[in-house]
């Protein structure tokens, strides 16, 4: 290596030392300012409750008369987080308040959210349900090291703390059960057939078709609406559309409703969610849930057209 190569690398090192001081000054300001913000919101709004060892001020807005949650079971809440150092709404779980703060995303799913506690990205909202009862609501404040610390996100700045409004609105030992009772609730206050097919899935027929069942090979032409058991409708509108029967274009209850109608017939179909997305649900490509796990599925189903394979 030649004297040339040294100095560089010399050089290299004190600017590598120096960018590193820079940061830590900057990051050392950062927390010192969002410090002086959480302090004087405090202040402010005359929050008189201590805050934990960890820096979670916990208030409880409506004490909650069923279980606690337990880390590792699952949960439904409703929520909305705010920015502290400028009120901004940033997440909600309640469609009005997204549409409000022009949040609104379609087909993004808004109410009840089901997360296992310990589980959340945010520690701070760990630590405050983990504190609530069943049926609850609570404010959470807590700074930065209990949520994005020094990460930013398009929405949010690093070192930025937040206030969440929070209901526990159920703890779900068994989320297995739990669905499948709302479902039975459901067919019976519906009066649809709660007998389910060969197939797992329960159907009740509304229009007589004719003709024969579609079978696997075949190309149908159906028209749809995708509905939750709370009525909220996610997808179609009596949209059509148009697959191939066995080629895997749909989930599996879907296609096994498909398939016992004849040409012009009308159904509606419950898909339990292990015939539909299952334990995790599904997400869009931004890490948005459009269906949250463990979730029933129901389909008002008319199948317009076969083509005989």
């Amino acid at each position: 290596m030649n004297i040339r190569s040294i100095k560089l690398l010399a050089l290299a090192g004190i600017l590598i030392f120096s960018v590193s001081s820079c940061m830590k000054d900057d990051s050392e300001a950062q927390i010192a300012e969002e410090t002086r913000i959480l302090n004087n919101y405090i202040l402010s709004n005359n929050i008189t409750v201590q805050p934990t060892e960890s820096g979670l001020y916990y208030i409880e807005t409506l004490a909650g008369t069923g279980d606690s949650a337990k880390v590792g079971t699952w949960m439904e809440i409703r929520y909305t987080g705010r920015l502290i150092y400028n009120n901004s709404v940033v997440m909600t779980s309640e469609k009005q308040v997204a549409v409000d703060n022009g949040l609104y995303v379609d087909k993004v799913y808004y109410g009840p959210t089901r997360l296992i506690l310990g589980y959340i990205s945010y520690a701070g909202l760990n630590q405050g349900i983990a504190k609530m009862r069943e049926g609850g609501k609570s404010r959470l404040i807590f700074p930065s090291d209990l949520a994005l610390g020094g990460q930013s996100t398009a929405m949010i700045p690093a070192y930025s703390s937040f206030v969440f409004d929070v209901e526990l609105v159920n703890v779900i030992p068994d989320p297995r059960s739990f669905e499948t009772g709302l479902m039975m609730e459901y067919l019976q206050s519906k009066e649809l057939s709660t007998d389910s097919t060969a197939t797992g899935i329960y159907y009740t027929e509304t229009v007589e078709g004719e003709g024969d069942f579609p079978v696997d090979g075949d190309a149908v032409t159906v028209t749809y609406t995708g509905k939750f058991l709370n009525g909220t409708v996610f997808d179609g509108t009596g949209k059509s559309f148009g697959f191939t029967l066995g080629t895997n274009a749909v989930i599996p209850g879907f296609e096994n409703g498909v398939k016992m109608l004849r040409k012009n017939a009308s159904a509606t179909v419950v898909i339990p969610y292990y015939h539909a997305y299952g334990e995790y649900g599904r997400f869009d490509n931004y890490y948005r849930n459009v269906i949250p796990p463990f979730t029933t599925l129901v389909f008002d189903l008319s199948l317009t057209n076969i083509v005989k394979n």
